[in-house]
This record gives C-alpha cells, structure tokens and sequence, in this order.
C-alpha cells in the first residue's frame, strides 16, 4: 500500500510540475441574449487576485450602447452598481475566479 501511495504522490508531482502555463491575464467575455440583454463575464487567469472592468469602449465592442442594470447570474441578485454605462472594480479571486452578470438595458 505504501508503494502505491507513493506512486500517487509522485504522479501528482508529475502533473503539477507539467501543467499547461497560462499568461497572467484577466478576461472580459460578453454574449448578446434573446430577450435582448447581455450576459457579461469576467475571468482572472492570474496566480493572484484581481480586479477587473468593464468601461464603455469594453461596452460598445460587447454590443452595449445604452444604460443597464447589472444583476449576478449566479447569485441571482441584483448588484450594487445600479443604472450604469460601464461596469468597475469587480473583484476576482486568482487561478480561474470568475464572475458572470446579466446586464439589461433600461429600455427592455
């Protein structure tokens, strides 16, 4: 049994050491909804937190031209940014920490 725990740790060492490397980056990913609003999600790949934003140049690229509310789709609750035009300082944890939001325009 000994050899065979052994064997394991040796092997996870392995894969860790080997695991593919990612750049430090954080990422803004948006897709346009059926009802017209817009699912908006934001990614750190970093070994350390971050935070991350979204301004109106980020907006107008993800199809966004207009004021929106912000609710957490995974939360299922609204956020605290209220009516705005860009969304700022959503903080992410590292290695993956990711937030997704719904983002409807006002006119909707």
């Amino acid at each position: 049994m000994l050899v065979f725990a052994a064997c394991c740790t040796g092997y996870v060492c392995w894969i860790w050491y080997h695991r593919p490397r990612l750049d430090a980056c954080q990422q803004v990913w948006a897709r346009p909804l059926e009802d017209g609003s817009h699912a908006l999600c934001f990614v750190n790949f970093a070994p350390h937190a971050a935070v991350v934003g979204c301004d109106s140049a980020c907006m107008a690229r993800a199809g966004i031209r207009s004021p929106v509310t912000v609710r957490d789709a995974v939360r299922q609750r609204a956020t605290d940014f209220g009516q705005v035009r860009q969304v700022d300082a959503v903080h992410l944890p590292a290695d993956g920490g990711s937030e997704l939001y719904r983002l409807t325009p006002l006119s909707v």
